[in-house]
């Protein structure tokens, strides 16, 4: 395994995803790229910055290595959990450009990133070669999708009686007791909310959130609130240490937990999809050798294969999907897209500036 690099976290404060479902054509093999690195192939090295623990370990792993390899380049982590686009913010502040590549960040984040300059735009070359492998709707004007997971309800059967089979249930604490877990992400919290609150869930992609509405449900269970979440890493503690009975959970998470032993239930309905994008920064002084990696990724069927099994993420490879054993399929969310509705993603992120600053205050109260 190559390089793996930490950082402090830095201070600064899809809809598509349906065409999962859908089957692609084309090119399957594992070679990719666009043709040399930056400045006739003088790249020696990308900064990927990514999710850290076992995320950033099986990307590495299944993604970057294989990459590396082939190209030569050098690809290491750094890891600044849910604050990508920060870091990004930070570094067009002060133009030291540390990161090339993002692995994955949420879909409204990346579209923020995106409308504020700072994840660079697709060229035509690199859409074409992305669209020829992967499921229609994938290939984002910014990026593609993949490591999809559901935002689920997950009961701990060892702490409760009985698991809340929607969302309305799960802001029952009476009728479905036990301490709760909630991500510290906004967006997935007040969806959830709303669609306790009664919004149906094929209005849910559509519809801004309601935040009085929702902080109205939250506000409802807060004593019974343990855990505001943030990262992978934090929930799978949540869970393991038994600091909640029941979380709004991320699903591939969950999936690995059960695999450890864990005597975990996922429920399904009233989830929420939430599709990870692999993008490019816009200052990247690398960006062509970037953007070969990103087309390498799109292309490598069985490093998404490896990915998806290792880390219970669904991809938009259909050649990787395919070579997914069933007992793990089964708790890919591209096995649930029925159940689950997209998040409103655009209008998130034109208000993501008074929604978040209001829901600090419910996370930090």
């Amino acid at each position: 395994m190559r390089i793996k690099r930490n950082v402090a976290l830095l201070a600064v404060g899809a809809t598509a995803l349906l065409g999962l479902a859908a089957c692609s054509s084309g090119d399957t093999g594992g070679n990719g790229g666009t043709g040399g690195g930056d400045e006739g192939g003088t790249t020696t090295e990308l900064a990927v910055v990514g999710w850290g623990g076992g995320y950033s370990e099986a990307t590495q792993q299944y993604l970057l290595d294989p990459f590396a390899d082939e190209s030569g380049i050098e690809v290491f982590m750094e890891d600044a959990p849910g604050k990508q686009i920060q870091g990004l913010q930070q570094q067009a502040e002060t133009g030291d450009q540390l990161w090339d590549f993002l692995d994955t960040i949420p879909a409204d984040q990346a579209l923020y990133g995106y409308e504020e300059g700072l994840i660079a735009e697709l060229p035509d070359d690199v859409r074409s070669e992305l669209e020829s492998v992967l499921q229609p709707g994938a290939v984002l004007d910014y990026g593609f999708t993949s490591a999809s997971l559901g935002v689920v309800i997950v009961c701990n059967k060892e702490l409760v009686d009985k698991c809340p089979q929607n969302a309305a249930e799960f802001f029952d604490t009476q009728a479905f007791p036990g301490a709760r877990a909630l991500p510290a992400e906004a967006l997935e919290s007040l969806t959830f909310a709303n669609i306790a609150a009664g919004m149906p869930l094929d209005e849910v992609a559509t519809s801004p959130i309601d935040f009085d509405t929702a902080l109205e449900k939250i506000d409802g269970i807060r004593d019974d609130v343990t855990v505001f979440w943030e990262g992978g890493d934090m929930l799978v503690n949540t869970l393991k240490n038994e600091e909640a009975a029941i979380a709004l959970a991320w699903s591939g998470r969950a999936a690995g937990l059960i695999s450890e032993g864990l005597d975990l239930e996922i429920v399904w309905q009233d989830g929420m999809l939430s599709p990870g994008v692999f993008a490019v920064a816009e200052n990247s002084p690398n960006k062509d050798a970037a953007f070969d990696l990103m087309v390498h990724i799109a292309k490598n069927a069985e490093g998404l294969a490896g990915f998806a099994e290792q880390m219970n993420y669904g991809v938009s490879n259909q050649a990787a999907l395919d070579l997914i054993p069933a007992e793990i399929s089964e708790n890919l969310v591209n096995s649930h897209l029925d159940t689950v509705t997209p998040f409103n993603v655009e209008w998130y992120s034109q208000n993501q500036g008074d929604i978040e600053d209001r829901w600090r205050e419910v996370v930090s109260g």
